[in-house]
């Protein structure tokens, strides 16, 4: 019937090692992300030791780590005293005012509301 049969189960093969290193490549991405946000922690002493920036862009990383999916770093003149925005999983509007006060005294102070009008 088919005299060359084995280039079908060669195929076969082919496909299935395929498919094992991309499933593979998924699986090692998802740990390797869950792995970052597990990492993701500071000291209180860190948090004091940081420049003003770098406390802003820490904040901003501890917010997507929590969840959010669109946490935007926008400190700078002219943001209305929101340095960090974004929304948290169940959709409520944050915006966090990050402020370093000079003396290895940083703090920040976080305002949320729902976010049906919100906007980042």
């Amino acid at each position: 019937m088919w005299a060359h049969w084995w280039i079908l189960v060669v195929l076969g093969f082919l496909a299935l090692l395929l498919l094992a290193g991309w499933i593979y490549r998924q699986v090692d991405q998802i740990r390797s992300a869950r792995l970052r946000v597990e990492g993701l922690t500071y000291s209180l002493g860190q948090l004091d030791a940081m420049h003003h920036s770098v406390f802003e862009t820490a904040i901003r990383d501890l917010l997507a780590r929590d969840g959010s999916r669109n946490a935007l770093r926008c400190g700078g003149r002219g943001d209305l005293g929101a340095d960090v925005k974004g929304h948290d999983p169940l959709g409520r509007y944050w915006s966090v005012n990050c402020t370093n006060s000079g003396t290895r005294s940083v703090r920040g102070a976080a305002h949320g509301r729902d976010g049906e009008n919100a906007h980042p």
